[in-house]
C-alpha cells in the first residue's frame, strides 16, 4: 500500500471521520511492506482500509490497530514513540490523544525504515 501523509496535529476540536481510521490501517500496511522490502517480515492483522460514512467503529477495531502497532514496533522503537497506557474499555474512549499517538507512532516508523 502507498503510504498517505499522516495527520500529526489532531485536538480536542477536530473530528474523527471513517477515512480517518482508514488512513491508519493504511499507512500501518504501508509500514509492514516498507519493512518487508527492507528484509524485515512482520505479520499483522488485515486491516480495513476503504470504510464509508456509515462506519461505525467497534472495539476490536480499536484493539486490532494498537496489536498492529505493537507488531511493527517489536524490531525498532523509535525514540517518541508513546503507548497506550489503559485498555479499551467503555470509561477510556478513543480521543485526540489516541489519533495523534497511532500517526505519529506510525510516521516515527515510516521515517526510520524509508531512511528519512
Amino acid at each position: 500500500m502507498a503510504w498517505t501523509v499522516p495527520n500529526l496535529n489532531w485536538t480536542a476540536a477536530d473530528y474523527y471521520n471513517h477515512a480517518d481510521m482508514s488512513r491508519v490501517e493504511i499507512n500501518t500496511k504501508a509500514v509492514q511492506d516498507l519493512m518487508a522490502s527492507k528484509g524485515f517480515a512482520v505479520t499483522i492483522q488485515e486491516g480495513v482500509y476503504s470504510r464509508n460514512i456509515w462506519w461505525v467503529p467497534f472495539k476490536e477495531e480499536f484493539t486490532r490497530i494498537e496489536a498492529n502497532l505493537e507488531a511493527l514496533r517489536k524490531r525498532y522503537t523509535p525514540v517518541g514513540w508513546r503507548t497506550r497506557d489503559l485498555p479499551w474499555t467503555a470509561d477510556s474512549p478513543f480521543s485526540y490523544i489516541d489519533a495523534n499517538r497511532w500517526e505519529n507512532n506510525l510516521n516515527l516508523l515510516w521515517k526510520y525504515y524509508s531512511g528519512l
